[in-house]
């Protein structure tokens, strides 16, 4: 025994083929990976660029302490030729011009005053204990001086921290860089995911529309996904499709058992009644040929029994016009037929119940009037106006009920066909409720249904305004309903 395939199998199967032969698209694992190499190179051609221009910084700090330096010593070097305050006085110029990088000059006289000092951070306790460079300087006209070169580390770790301190906040500035970069990437990689977002939410409200017109995904694994769901949508529209069929199916046997009572009850009843209706009359002749022998309570009761026969043979009249509404005679049945007999319909629950009065208006103009409709929609039309008039009786407590046909479009090329029954009374406080109890909303919806269109219930007036009302309305489109002859119609 051959064992089915599951839906999801075939779909998934057929949306990966449906990808492959769609334009050429990119693996998402790639993708990322593409860009995130790309992230990388310029993060790190950012960090050598960053990295060498503070390298040249460095240098040059570097450079201008060592040239400094030598500055002093030239400078210490002709001091025994120049008096003090000409010493100190270029000294000073040169501590202001440039620093003296990890090093600090002292320079003391005989009495171990100090003249002069660079402003470098003087030594630590351990840095006291490194080695000095000291010697004298020769005065023209004085006692030598001395002259002392210290460390100054102190200088050199405030410029590592500084450095380190500046790499660390490079390094964080490129990585919320390259995570920003890699976050937009993927955001924008994902993007069509919205699109898809946005198809399925509209699919949970029976619109598949946006689900069957995807456009091509650029990332294979969303064009795999986007392709299921077009096919998904496209299964369903044919389940739907299938399922409206056998609904029109199930409602073509209804009416066809419902012409088959009617013709019975034609053949049958109607000719017994007719010949019933024959033999009472004849009685009555041969009594009034004999006089009056038989008493006057023999005619009462045959006038009663004429009387009753008529009244049955009406109400089987009746009873017919219900069971085949557009007649039997085989012709298309027109707006203007339709709209007759819905006028015939409307005029018999004036009788049926007191109080309710029902308005019918059928739009169109002498043209359209006599447009064939399909038969499976004028009997559609029928029914469901049939339907809503016995809940408007039943359940409603209305005064007035309004039914109105519209058709649009012209003689040659008609388009939809717009109805409406409209009542005032108390309306429905809890549609969902209503639907659940089937109390003949489930059997409007379920004829509308079939034949394409959708059945809209809304209050008649906004709340606070009196009484609610009802409103029922749907629009049958004439190229959308499922082909199909229904029985009743052409």
């Amino acid at each position: 025994m051959q064992r089915s395939t599951p839906l999801a199998t075939v779909l998934g199967a057929q949306a990966r083929a449906d990808a492959a032969a769609v334009a050429p698209t990119v693996s998402l694992t790639r993708l990322i990976v593409r860009r995130s190499a790309l992230i990388v190179v310029i993060v790190v051609v950012l960090a050598l660029v960053l990295a060498w221009a503070r390298t040249e910084r460095d240098v040059g700090d570097e450079l201008g302490g060592a040239m400094v330096l030598a500055q002093l010593a030239a400078t210490l070097s002709t001091a025994h030729t120049r008096s003090d305050d000409d010493v100190l006085a270029q000294l000073h110029a040169l501590e202001a011009a440039q620093r003296l990088r990890h090093l600090r000059l002292v320079v003391h006289d005989a009495q171990g005053r100090t003249v002069y000092a660079s402003d470098a951070v003087g030594p630590t306790a351990a840095d006291a204990r490194t080695p000095a460079v000291q010697w004298d300087l020769p005065r023209p006209s004085a006692p030598a001086w001395r002259v002392t070169l210290q460390p100054a580390p102190d200088s050199e770790r405030a410029e590592a921290l500084a450095s380190t301190i500046e790499s660390l906040l490079m390094m964080l500035l490129l990585a919320a860089g390259a995570l920003a970069a890699m976050a937009w990437s993927v955001r924008r990689a994902l993007a069509p995911l919205d699109a898809m977002r946005h198809a399925i939410v509209r699919a949970e409200s029976h619109d598949r529309d946006a689900l069957r017109h995807l456009p091509p995904m650029p990332v294979t694994e969303l064009e795999a996904v986007a392709a299921t769901l077009r096919h998904l949508a496209q299964a369903l529209d044919a389940a739907q499709q299938r399922q409206r069929l056998l609904t029109q199916q199930l409602l073509g046997v209804q009416e066809e058992e419902r012409q088959r009572i009617a013709r019975e009850l034609h053949d049958e009843l109607g000719q017994r009644l007719t010949a019933l209706r024959a033999d009472v009359a004849w009685l009555a002749r041969r009594l009034d040929e004999r006089g009056g022998c038989f008493g006057d309570e023999v005619r009462t009761v045959l006038a009663g029994i004429a009387e009753h026969g008529e009244c049955l043979q009406r109400e089987v009249r009746d009873l017919l016009s219900r069971l085949n509404p557009l007649g039997g005679d085989g012709a298309a049945p027109t707006l203007r037929r339709l709209g007759e007999r819905i006028e015939a319909l409307a005029a018999g629950w004036h009788g049926v119940r007191q109080g309710l009065r029902v308005t019918v208006h059928v739009g169109h103009g002498d043209a359209v009037a006599d447009v064939a409709l399909p038969g499976p929609l004028a009997l559609t039309v029928y029914r469901i106006t049939q339907e809503a008039l016995t809940n408007v009786a039943r359940h409603a407590q209305a005064t007035r009920a309004h039914v109105e046909l519209q058709l649009h479009g012209d003689a040659k090329r008609p388009q939809t066909l717009h109805w409406r029954v409209e009542d005032d009374g108390v309306g429905i406080d809890d549609l969902d409720a209503a639907w659940r109890r089937g109390s003949g909303l489930a059997g409007l919806h379920e004829r509308v249904w079939a034949l394409g269109a959708r059945l809209e219930c809304e209050p008649l007036h906004p709340a606070g305004q009196g009484r609610p009302g009802l409103r029922l309305s749907a629009r049958f489109a004439f190229d959308a309903w499922p082909g199909g002859r229904v029985a009743g119609g052409a």
